[in-house]
């Protein structure tokens, strides 16, 4: 793991990090937070990556989000540390799930 707010980390993960600024620009400072990216790809970007071929188009995406926002409302329940989910496509918030009684789940 990299403390990447630890002085001297002579790694350079601009680039990966980059996509992390459309929620928040201090990447510099400790994010109050989780964030999980899910790095699809076009069938283009499949095309020249050394890594991993597959592509996705927007509609498979939106029917992924679809799917897990259905399956987050019903796990939010279960995992007292996840307060919220908000899921986001190229900046747009496309949902939102949260606990509304959080201090009662984390109580149990």
């Amino acid at each position: 793991m990299i403390d990447f707010l630890k002085q001297g980390v002579d790694k350079d993960v601009s680039d990966q990090l980059e996509a992390f600024r459309l929620i928040s620009t201090g990447l510099d400072k400790e994010f109050p937070g989780t964030i999980v990216r899910i790095p699809f790809q076009t069938k283009r970007q499949a095309e020249n990556s050394e890594i991993n071929k597959s592509a996705v188009i927007i509609e498979e995406i939106l029917q992924h989000f679809q799917e897990f926002q259905n399956d987050v409302v019903e796990s939010l329940v279960f995992m007292k540390n996840i307060e919220h989910v908000t899921f986001y496509l190229n900046g747009k918030e496309l949902g939102f799930a949260s606990i509304v009684n959080i201090k009662k789940v984390q109580e149990m």
